[in-house]
């Protein structure tokens, strides 16, 4: 395996291991109530609605948030997973 595979592997195994193991706040964490007022209530809700239909820390309800997420928005989401997952154990 090149070292470009093999990092793309890692990459892949963390986000894995990031969706099986989806902190609790993870909105309030990307976008602070106090920052981002109604954006958080907003995404909350709508992450709340993916999570009653697909199941709460289902990783399809994180899927489906992320793909609703402008680019913007999915670079924060995106840079806060990457954080999380280099300052955490899974």
């Amino acid at each position: 395996m090149s070292t470009t595979q093999e990092s793309n592997a890692n990459v892949i195994i963390a986000v894995f291991r990031f969706i099986h193991n989806i902190p609790s706040g993870i909105i309030d964490q990307v976008w602070n109530p106090d920052t981002y007022g109604w954006m958080n209530t907003h995404f909350k809700t709508k992450y709340e609605g993916f999570c009653k239909k697909e199941g709460y820390a289902s990783p399809n309800a994180i899927l489906q948030f992320a793909a609703t997420l402008d680019e913007e928005n999915l670079k924060l989401f995106s840079e806060k997973i990457d954080q999380i997952i280099k300052t955490s154990n899974f």
